[in-house]
């Protein structure tokens, strides 16, 4: 290892250790009931009234599987147009074509799943906008 490598690993050692006090202190309070951002409330308060929902009001298991089931379904219906469309969209200065439709059904539900088959066909022809929406493939492909 050089003196460079050796050095990054110290300076980045320092740091964690410096931001680890600071940072529980302000964990410890996000925690707390009754913890709010104050320049976040008024967009916090008005996407509750956007899903007219209580912000107060703790949510069940069936809201909870409720929201799950909708947010994967709209999820995958995003990443699989992302991947078909690609060639139509902004962020694809190489200009790669569309994902083929049996490609792209794939991706999308091994990414809602959790599956874990990323970074197989797909990444060598996926643009910048669907590894952002998706945050399965590393920049570099």
């Amino acid at each position: 290892m050089t003196g460079q490598g050796i050095a990054q690993i110290l300076v980045y050692a320092v740091v964690l250790i410096a931001l680890g006090y600071p940072l529980g202190i302000y964990m410890a309070r996000v925690y707390a009931p009754g913890f709010r951002v104050r320049w976040l409330s008024g967009l916090e308060n008005g996407f509750y009234r956007l899903v007219r929902t209580d912000g107060q009001r703790e949510q069940d298991w069936k809201s909870y599987s409720t929201t799950a089931i909708v947010f994967t379904i709209l999820f995958f219906g995003v990443l699989y147009a992302i991947q078909r469309l690609q060639g139509h969209l902004f962020l694809n200065p190489d200009h790669l074509q569309g994902v083929p439709s049996h490609i792209a059904l794939n991706t999308s539900a091994s990414f809602v799943t959790n599956a874990s088959t990323r970074c197989g066909s797909t990444c060598a022809r996926a643009d910048r906008l669907y590894r952002s929406a998706s945050t399965g493939c590393p920049p570099g492909g």
